[in-house]
C-alpha cells in the first residue's frame, strides 16, 4: 500500500530515476553523484520519506535540497565493475567510505553540501530507531572544512542573515520564511575564516535562531561575540531551551508561534557567565 508522502509525491515529482549513478571523473563529481544517488534512494523508499515528512518536511523541501538516504544500495552500484571498483576505492580515500568498506552514511538521511555551487560533502542524521547506544545520531563527511550549509546564498549578496545549528534546522527554516539563512555542519562556534566571509559577503546583520540549552548557551555567547568583534550586528531568537525550529513544524499553530519569535528577535547583550 503506497503512504501518504509517496501519493504526495507522485502527484509532485517525477518518480522514474536512472537505476544506476552516473560517476563522474572527479572528486567532487563523485560526491554529487553519490549524493544523487541517496537522493533517488529516499524518494523510492516509503519508510525513509515517511520519516522525514513526519519531522515537518515537505516533499518540495526534500527536492529543493535535494535530500537523501543511505540505503546502502550505493556499494551494490560500484561493485564487481573494475571501472566503478575505483570510484569506490576513491570515494574511500575521502573518507565517504570508511576502512571497513561500510558508507559513513549507511540508515541516514542525508543533506548535501554545496560550496560554490559544487557539492564538497555532506551531512546526516540517522534515523532514531537506527541509532545505537554510543553512536552520534548526526554525521558529516566534509572535503571543505570551513564550509557552512546552505553557504552558496551568500553569493547574492545579502545585508542579513540567519544563523541555524543545523543543516535539518535550515531546512526547517527555509519552510517558514525565505530570508537568507545558513547552518552549522559539526563545528558549534564561528570560526574566523567563516565570520569573514559573513564580512565579505556583506553581511551587516546576522539572527541567531539557536534554542540556548546548557550547550549552545555558551557558544551563542561567543558566536555573537566573534561576530560583534568584526562590526556584524547581531540578534537572537529568544526559542525555548527545547524547542528548536524544526519542533515548530511539527505542532500545532508552531509555524506562527515561530515567525513572531524572529520578528521579535532581540539586540544581543553582554556574554556568557561560565563561572
Amino acid at each position: 500500500m503506497i503512504s501518504s508522502a509517496l501519493t504526495q509525491l507522485a502527484n509532485q515529482l517525477p518518480v522514474h530515476f536512472p537505476v544506476n549513478p552516473v560517476i563522474g571523473q572527479s572528486v567532487q563529481s563523485q560526491l554529487s553523484s553519490a549524493y544523487a544517488h541517496y537522493h533517488q534512494s529516499l524518494l523510492n523508499d516509503d519508510s525513509a520519506l515517511t520519516y522525514i515528512t513526519g519531522r515537518g518536511i515537505t516533499i518540495e523541501s526534500v527536492e529543493r535540497f535535494k535530500l537523501g538516504f543511505g540505503d546502502r544500495t550505493l556499494l551494490r552500484e560500484l561493485s564487481h565493475h573494475k571501472e566503478r571498483t575505483l570510484v569506490r576505492n576513491s570515494l574511500k580515500s575521502t573518507g565517504f567510505i570508511k576502512p571497513n568498506g561500510r558508507e559513513i552514511f549507511r540508515g541516514c538521511i542525508t543533506f548535501p553540501i554545496k560550496h560554490l555551487n559544487h557539492v564538497v560533502g555532506g551531512y546526516g542524521r540517522l534515523r532514531a530507531r537506527n541509532c545505537c547506544w554510543g553512536n552520534s545520531p548526526y554525521l558529516y563527511h566534509l572535503i571543505e572544512e570551513e564550509v557552512l550549509f546552505n553557504e552558496d546564498v551568500l553569493q547574492e549578496k545579502p545585508k542579513s542573515i540567519v544563523l541555524l545549528k543545523s543543516p535539518l534546522e535550515v531546512v526547517s527554516f527555509m519552510q517558514v520564511c525565505e530570508q537568507p539563512c545558513l547552518g552549522f555542519i559539526h563545528k558549534h562556534q564561528l570560526t574566523k575564516e567563516q565570520a569573514a566571509l559573513l564580512k565579505s559577503s556583506g553581511v551587516k546583520l546576522v539572527k541567531l535562531c539557536i534554542n540556548q540549552d546548557e550547550f549552545w548557551a555558551p557558544n551563542v555567547s561567543k558566536i555573537a561575540l566573534t561576530l560583534l568583534s568584526i562590526g556584524i550586528r547581531v540578534k537572537v531568537v529568544e526559542l525555548p531551551i527545547w524547542q528548536d525550529v524544526n519542533y515548530y513544524l511539527q505542532v500545532k499553530k508552531g509555524v506562527k508561534v515561530l515567525s513572531k519569535l524572529i520578528q521579535r528577535a532581540q539586540k544581543f547583550e553582554g556574554g556568557y557567565d561560565e563561572s
